[in-house]
């Protein structure tokens, strides 16, 4: 067979391969991921809207007086677990983690008589709504103003990230006392620290500011060996089991299973 003929038919392989390929999996092959921006959605509407109505027996045309709920200022945050958190920083895979979340929450700030007074919180937990029973105050650590459309759009502009194809924030489930915003631009990721607590961040300048991925990494790797002391031997030594879900999620792949397991459990 001359080289000619056998260059043709490799060619006609290849694309024989690619196309069943193609077939197998139509979107899997040259479809870059979705793109998502929290800014763009709107709690009025939404389906969460109609479970809120339903849920909280709110009549939209009839609310009441007071407090004001201001729905055009909700904004949407994904809830994460800590320990599901650090591994996705871990591994890469920080993006798939917000993207495919079923735990979310809408903050929506409410006043009294035109004055802000506090945070009411509309949650989406595994499949059901819910309402958490102590309202937040409007102090600075909570995590809504960080996640304001205008602060962060003035934050992306001083970064020169203006067009980013995917931008959420997200806090740990029961705590905002540290946030995130994960944003990609151009198959770039960065990171937006927001946090009450900047003297554990060492490494970086403190909160409010947007930082490269790999330098995020770096710092919460040295941060989770910190946490080995902090969650495991610290608690060991006062009787006390360290959460399972920081071990079960974060250490896994760093540690075998039946190791941690043994850890969590040890043989009486």
């Amino acid at each position: 067979m001359s080289v000619r003929k056998t260059t043709v038919l490799c060619c006609v392989c290849l694309l024989l391969a690619v196309g069943a390929v193609a077939v197998l999996f139509p979107f899997g092959v040259f479809s870059p991921p979705p793109s998502y921006d929290y800014r763009d959605e709107q709690f009025t509407g939404s389906q969460d809207w109609q479970a809120y109505l339903q849920l909280e027996g709110v009549d939209p045309d009839n609310p009441p007086a007071f407090p004001v709920h201001h729905y055009d200022q909700a904004v949407k945050l994904v809830t994460v677990e800590p320990g599901a958190f650090y591994r996705a920083v871990r591994e890469g895979t920080l993006r798939n983690l917000l993207q495919d979340s079923d735990r979310y929450e809408w903050i929506i700030p409410r006043s009294y008589h035109g004055t802000e007074k506090d945070f009411y919180r509309f949650r989406y937990y595994d499949g059901a709504y819910s309402v958490p029973n102590v309202p937040h105050s409007p102090e600075p650590e909570d995590g809504y103003a960080f996640a304001l459309p205008d602060v962060v759009e003035q934050t992306l502009q001083q970064a020169g990230l203006c067009h980013p194809d995917f931008i959420a924030p997200c806090s740990y489930i029961n705590s905002s006392a540290e946030s995130y915003l994960y944003i990609e631009q151009d198959g770039k990721p960065y990171v937006l620290v927001f946090t009450s607590a900047p003297q554990f961040y060492e490494g970086l300048e403190g909160s409010g500011h947007l930082y490269p991925y790999s330098e995020f990494q770096k710092v919460m790797e040295q941060k989770c060996q910190e946490y080995i002391n902090a969650v495991y031997y610290e608690p060991l030594a006062y009787g006390v089991l360290p959460l399972e879900d920081w071990y079960y999620n974060y250490f896994n792949g760093f540690y075998q299973k039946q190791q941690i397991t043994q850890w969590l459990y040890p043989a009486s």
